[in-house]
């Protein structure tokens, strides 16, 4: 239900769910629609403001996000740039017009729903998957929120989410709009091909060192150094809590009773059964199979099939306790006597007979303890966290923190944006830690530290020591290198250059068999390739050329690995059979219908905020994401 308010107006109640709940303090509701004028205000739809402090909060997320993504080489100055800013604001506007919108139709959502939803949500459940008030309350108080104010929150999100889907409910594409983007879709194209192999580029003479010069000076970007960041970090998990949280043999033994059910897996009979009129009849067939008649032969006589008979695999509690009491006293290949069940007599015949087991305590008595303890580290590590954040807003640094509260320092004398070393090898500390480096290179060297929330749980927080910029290595130092990239680059050119005048000639008339020859090379035919394939031969860059080709025109690629070519002649384009792909093309209605469903939402908000008026105000757009002009 919530997939359409998630993808149109970025819902920053969801945004809770994804970042540490302290981050996303804030978000929801700011946008009161009751409230008055505010001095501080970004933007205004209809009559209500956009605070400044909810599109720095927003925006502060969406570039940590954004930085995950790419590695670090996005941060705030670079996300101003490419005007992500300006997009988080149209999500916040966007979301405030649904709220007005939902205020004005009366939509409302029952206190059942939102019970569910909040009781349902991992981020709230124990050790064995059920809500954990006591969790809930510790990401509340963590959040520095109260109960009534997440529920608020909920409520929000989940009446934005009943107007969208009202409106996408239903939308399809057209017929003959799937039909031609199936056929598009699944094109293929069968090829002739030849694989140009680098030493068919031939001998490559010396360089002269005014050509390693130029070489050097017009590809500086492969010279560089990395940038390096010297930082120190703390990193806190459930699981380095563990040895310090107790608990005892009684509390692992009550857990133990109180999920018993758990450990045992009942006796099961996988049974056949025959339903009798009366006692009389029951009792006649019973005499019937004690002198020989099959069962089978009395259930066909019944008019009964098989499948009629069949029961299947059942445990004591799936019967009645007349008739389980019988069956489950009766062994695998035995037929039961007649029995008077609650809705008339049966015969009932045991096939097979699979023995129930039983875990004991002295088998899972270490696993139960060890999810005990997990759990209560879990509420541990929001005690350490806050700890931790009072410490820092206190003006400790991390290494007065981790003395007052004898936690781990770790200090990384110098890293780049992969975790390693200056040698090259990954740094043990970093390893699978990639948003502790991320955060390194987000940070600037005396910036204020935060808490973060890495995507197992855990939390750290890091702070930049020393920078170390990236620079460009002098000529002697990288001439080695320079000498190997140039012979690499002038190989590819040469090679590059004969895969072009093999194309060209191809293109003007010449049979590719006759080009082959020429090479000593035999012309390769290709499978059918699909739109969008690619394997070690056919790079994505070559099949995209294919597919703009007409037939029987020649291109020319990179293989898919290595650093050949391939000269490629288009020899069949093939469609597929529609009358042959009515499964293929009912999962391109669904899949395409969602886009319909997008556009049509999409035209839904803008006519509602056409209707209320928006106005926004750059200067402090600018000030709220800290724009550098």
């Amino acid at each position: 239900m919530l997939k359409s308010i998630r993808s149109f107006v970025g819902s920053a109640f969801a945004l809770v769910l994804i970042v540490p709940l302290v981050l996303a303090f804030g978000l929801w509701g700011v946008n009161d629609i009751f409230r008055g004028r505010m001095a501080d205000a970004v933007a205004k739809i209809g009559e209500v403001d956009i605070a400044s402090d909810e599109l720095a909060r927003e925006f502060r997320l969406q570039v940590r996000q954004l930085a995950q993504n790419s590695g670090g080489q996005i941060d705030t100055q670079v996300a101003i740039a490419f005007g992500e800013h300006r997009r988080v604001l149209e999500r916040i506007i966007n979301r405030t017009a649904l709220d007005i919108k939902t205020n004005e139709l009366g939509l409302a959502t029952p206190d059942e729903a939102i019970r569910t939803n909040v009781q349902t949500d991992p981020a709230f459940q124990g050790a064995f998957g059920t809500f954990d008030r006591a969790i809930f309350q510790q990401q509340m108080s963590s959040a520095g929120i109260n109960e009534a104010f997440y529920l608020d929150g909920v409520r929000k999100d989940l009446s934005r989410a009943q107007l969208l889907d009202s409106i996408e409910s239903g939308v399809t594409a057209p017929k003959g709009y799937i039909e031609t983007l199936f056929i598009h879709r699944q094109q293929k194209r069968k090829t002739k091909f030849l694989v140009l192999a680098p030493e068919l580029a031939g001998t490559i003479p010396e360089p002269s060192p005014s050509d390693l010069e130029a070489y050097y000076q017009e590809n500086e970007a492969e010279f560089r150094t990395p940038e390096y960041r010297a930082f120190d970090f703390i990193h806190v998990t459930s699981e380095s809590l563990i040895p310090l949280v107790e608990v005892t043999d009684e509390e692992v033994s009550k857990q133990f009773e109180f999920n018993r059910s758990n450990y045992e897996t009942p006796e099961e009979r996988d049974i056949e059964q025959i339903r009798f009129g009366s006692e009389e009849e029951a009792r006649a067939a019973a005499a019937s199979l004690a002198e020989g008649t099959r069962f089978l032969k009395i259930a066909l006589d019944k008019g009964l099939t098989p499948d009629d008979i069949a029961i299947g695999d059942v445990t004591r509690n799936d019967l009645d306790d007349e008739i389980a009491e019988v069956v489950f006293a009766t062994e695998a290949g035995a037929i039961t006597e007649p029995i008077d069940g609650p809705f008339g007599w049966v015969i009932v015949r045991v096939l097979t007979v699979t023995e129930g087991t039983t875990v004991t305590f002295e088998e899972v008595k270490d696993q139960i303890k060890r999810q005990l303890a997990l759990e209560r580290a879990q509420a541990e590590l929001f005690d350490i966290y806050n700890a931790i954040e009072d410490q820092l807003a206190g003006g400790a640094t991390l290494s007065e923190v981790a003395d007052e509260l004898g936690l781990t320092l770790t200090q990384v004398e110098a890293a780049d944006r992969n975790g390693q070393d200056k040698a090259g090898k990954e740094i043990e500390s970093l390893a699978n830690h990639p948003a502790i480096v991320q955060e390194a290179f987000q940070n600037e060297i005396g910036q204020e530290n935060y808490m973060q929330e890495a995507a197992d749980g855990s939390y750290f927080v890091v702070e930049v020591k020393d920078s170390e910029p990236s620079r460009l290595q002098d000529f002697d130092e990288v001439k080695e290198e320079v000498m190997s990239n140039w012979l690499t680059a002038e190989r590819k050119n040469k090679l590059l250059s004969l895969a072009n005048n093999l194309a060209e000639r191809g293109n003007n008339g010449a049979k590719f068999e006759e080009l082959g020859a020429e090479l000593e090379r035999a012309i390769t035919i290709s499978p059918p390739i699909p739109r969008g394939g690619s394997n070690e031969t056919f790079s994505r860059e070559l099949v995209d050329d294919l597919f703009a080709a007409e037939k029987d025109q020649f291109v020319v690629g990179p293989v898919g690995i290595g650093e050949s070519f391939v000269v490629a002649q288009v020899i069949e384009i093939i469609e597929p059979e529609l009358s042959a792909s009515a499964e293929g093309i009912a999962r391109m209605q669904i899949e395409t219908s969602g886009s319909f469903s997008n556009e049509l939402i999409t035209h839904y908000i803008n006519d509602v905020r056409t209707g209320l008026g928006v106005e926004t105000y750059p200067t402090m757009i600018d000030r709220a994401v800290g724009a550098v002009n």
